[in-house]
C-alpha cells in the first residue's frame, strides 16, 4: 500500500501595525520620561535640602561633589544620550520589522508562497538575525529598495542617528568622524516640526501658546516644516525641550510614512 501525502495549506495575515509598534513604544516612553526630565531640569534652580541630605548611613561616590550648575549640565547630557539612543533603537527595530514583512512579500509568487512552514520559519529567523546586525543607515537603505516609494524622512533620521552616535561614543563633543557637512566642518541635525497656522491676508499666522485668533471663522491649517541645528567641530551637542519635542514628531512621521509605503500584502497560502 502506497503512502499518500496530503498537502496542507496555511493562511497567514501580515500585520503592518507590527512595523510601527517599536517607534510608537519608544516615542511614548521618551514623551513620558525624557521630556519630563528636560522640563524639570530647566525649571530647577537648586537642589532641595532633603535631596542633598538623604538619610543614608553610607553612600558610594566617586570623585568630588560637583556644583549644582555642573550637575544640571551632566544630567541634561545623560538624558539626551538616553533619549536619542531610545528613539534610534525604536527606529531600527521598526525597520527590522519592515524588513521581515518585505522578505515574506518577496517570497510570494502571484500572492502565494509555495514552500514548507519550516522553510518560512527558517527564512524569518535568518532575516531577523541579519537585520539586527546591520547599522541603522545600512538597514534603512536595504528597506528603501523594496518600498512602493522612497521614504520621505530618511535624511532626517540619518542625521539624528549621527547625533546619537556622537552623544553615545564621544559624550556629545563633535569630532571629525561626526561631521556630515565636511565643507563647513559641521554636524547638522535635521528634523521636521508640526506647524499650526491660519491665513491673514497673504501672511501665515502661526498658532503659539496663548495666541488669540482674532479672525472670525479662521481656517486652522497645518504643515510639516523643516528644521535644522548645526554643531561645530569641538562643540558640545545640546537640545532644548522644544527641539526634542519636535524630534518626536519626526519619528512619528517616519513610522507612518514607512507603513504607508510597504509592499502590498499578498495572500499567503
Amino acid at each position: 500500500m502506497e503512502n499518500s501525502h496530503e498537502e496542507l495549506k496555511l493562511n497567514m495575515t501580515l500585520n503592518p501595525n507590527a512595523v510601527i509598534a517599536p517607534i510608537l513604544k519608544s516615542t511614548f516612553e521618551c514623551t513620558e520620561n525624557v521630556l519630563f526630565g528636560l522640563k524639570s531640569i530647566d525649571s530647577l534652580t537648586s537642589l532641595q535640602n532633603e535631596l542633598l541630605e538623604e538619610d543614608v548611613f553610607f553612600q558610594v561616590r566617586q570623585g568630588y561633589p560637583t556644583d549644582f550648575i555642573t550637575q544640571k549640565k551632566n544630567y541634561k547630557e545623560w538624558l539626551l544620550k538616553k533619549g536619542f539612543s531610545d528613539l534610534m533603537e525604536g527606529i531600527k527595530y521598526s525597520l527590522a520589522e519592515a524588513n521581515y514583512f518585505i522578505s515574506l512579500c518577496n517570497m510570494a509568487e502571484n500572492g502565494h508562497i509555495k514552500t514548507t512552514f519550516k522553510a518560512i520559519k527558517q527564512s524569518i529567523a535568518k532575516n531577523r538575525k541579519e537585520s539586527l546586525k546591520m547599522h541603522l543607515p545600512e538597514l534603512l537603505s536595504e528597506v528603501n529598495k523594496y518600498l512602493i516609494e522612497p521614504l520621505s524622512f530618511g535624511n532626517e533620521i540619518i542625521s539624528l542617528n549621527q547625533v546619537r552616535n556622537c552623544l553615545v561614543h564621544r559624550k556629545g563633543m563633535v569630532s571629525d568622524m561626526d561631521l556630515n557637512n565636511k565643507v563647513n566642518s559641521l554636524l547638522k541635525a535635521q528634523w521636521v516640526r508640526l506647524k499650526l497656522f491660519y491665513i491673514l491676508g497673504e501672511e501665515e499666522i502661526e498658532l503659539t501658546k496663548g495666541h488669540i485668533v482674532k479672525v472670525e471663522n479662521a481656517n486652522i491649517l497645518h504643515k510639516l516644516e523643516k528644521q535644522e541645528k548645526s554643531f561645530s567641530l569641538g562643540e558640545h551637542i545640546t537640545f532644548s525641550y522644544q527641539d526634542y519635542n519636535e524630534l518626536l514628531v519626526t519619528c512619528y512621521q517616519f513610522g507612518y510614512d514607512l507603513v504607508s509605503k510597504l509592499p502590498k500584502l499578498p495572500t499567503i497560502e
